[in-house]
This record gives structure tokens, sequence and C-alpha cells, in this order.
């Protein structure tokens, strides 16, 4: 999901690109938009006070959606960010990264991301996976198997009667 993560900061960006640039389309530049302003002919209708906080306030939001997006992008898809009381890092190289995930009955995840990766159950239990294109995909394990899946992202549900208690092997190549 890094193009999320690069497509969410370019978007940031270009808010706060647009929102400070001098020379916007359709905008008037420096103090001449400023003396426009103030040339009101006689019996023109007054502008109200807060339309002169437009582009500041343009660029106040633009600043918090950059941060906001930036920040979602650098931290929502790694999933022991997103969750970390459910997943704790056991091992990590440059090659592979191995998770321990362990849930209650009823227990959520947020939506988050794994690359290529190998499970090793350690409990029987039954889960409930969202895509983002809000497909489900319902998952039975017993103790001992394994699962190997191509990269993906997902949020998670027990939707058992059983602790979720895996191991997980994420591969970096």
């Amino acid at each position: 999901m890094r193009i999320f993560s690069h497509s969410a900061y370019c978007v940031g960006a270009q808010m706060v690109a647009h929102a400070i640039s001098p020379s916007a389309p359709g905008r008037r530049s420096g103090t001449a938009a400023g003396s426009a302003l103030r040339r009101r002919a006689v019996g023109q209708e007054r502008r109200p006070a807060l339309r002169g906080l437009g582009r500041s306030a343009l660029w106040l939001g633009a600043a918090a959606a950059a941060v906001v997006l930036s920040t979602l992008a650098a931290t929502a898809q790694d999933a022991a960010v997103t969750d970390p009381e459910f997943y704790k890092v056991l091992f990590e190289n440059e090659r592979v990264r191995v998770l321990e995930y362990s849930d209650m009955p009823g227990d959520r995840t947020e939506m988050h991301s794994h690359p290529a990766f190998v499970v090793y159950s350690l409990s029987a239990f039954k889960r409930r996976l969202t895509l983002p294109d809000g497909k489900v995909i319902d998952r039975e394990f017993e103790p001992g198997q394994v699962l190997f899946s191509e990269a993906q992202a997902h949020s998670g549900e027990n939707v058992g009667s059983t602790v979720t208690h895996i191991v997980m092997v994420e591969l970096k190549e």
C-alpha cells in the first residue's frame, strides 16, 4: 500500500502548495488584491468580515489535512502500529519480520496491511477479514495450520468463541 502513502502525501502537499501559492489561478496576488478589496463603488454591498480570512483558512485547512494524511499514511498501514495491543514484534531483520498476534472473541483490528506473509496457528479460531473494497473473508484455523498469503490490506474480527493466537512471518523481499 505504498501507493496510498505516496498519494496521500502528494494530495496533502498539493493542497498546501495551492493554499500558499501567490499566483494561484483566478486570484490576485500581493497588494493589488488588498487595494482592489479596499476600493468599493458607492452603494456596493460590504463583504462579510470572514471573506478576507478565506486564504488563511484555506492554508490552515490544507496544512492540517496534509499533517493528518501524512500521519495516516505513515502509521495506518503497519499492523504493529495500528493495533499494538494485539501485535507484538518478536524478531525483525532486513528480510523478515516475525509477529505474534493474540486477541479475544469480539476483538477487532483497524485497517492495516501486510507484505506477503506466512501464518502459523497456535490455537483454533474463527476470523472475519474485511478488505478495503468491502469484500469479506471468513477463515477457520486449527492449531498447527499454516497459511501463505500474498500482500494484502484488511481489518479483522475474532468472530469465534476462542482466542486467536498466531505467529506471522512477513516477507520483506
